[in-house]
């Protein structure tokens, strides 16, 4: 059974921003364990784990296939999601 995520504490940064908006992409996707999303996103399921934990920012391919993974270009999230990979890369 998967462990559940730790609270993310409201730094007002855009790492945790990112976090969280990566963690509502999953939940509106069904929550599912991060490895079903690495055979999705064809990534390590380490990846995305580590990107919502506010660990650190995805690259932008990265960032691409796990919104893919879910279907969230069709909605709000995808611009909200992309925006600090895509800072990131200029």
């Amino acid at each position: 059974m998967p462990r559940s995520e730790r609270p993310l504490e409201d730094d007002g940064g855009e790492l945790t921003s990112f976090a969280v908006d990566l963690r509502l992409v999953r939940v509106k996707g069904g929550s599912p364990p991060y490895r079903k999303l690495a055979a999705r996103a064809r990534y390590s399921s380490t990846t995305p784990a580590d990107a919502a934990s506010g660990g650190k920012l995805l690259s932008l391919p990265v960032t691409l296939a796990y919104v893919r993974a879910f279907g969230a270009f069709s909605g709000a999230m995808a611009p909200k999601c992309l925006r600090p990979a895509a800072l990131r890369y200029g």
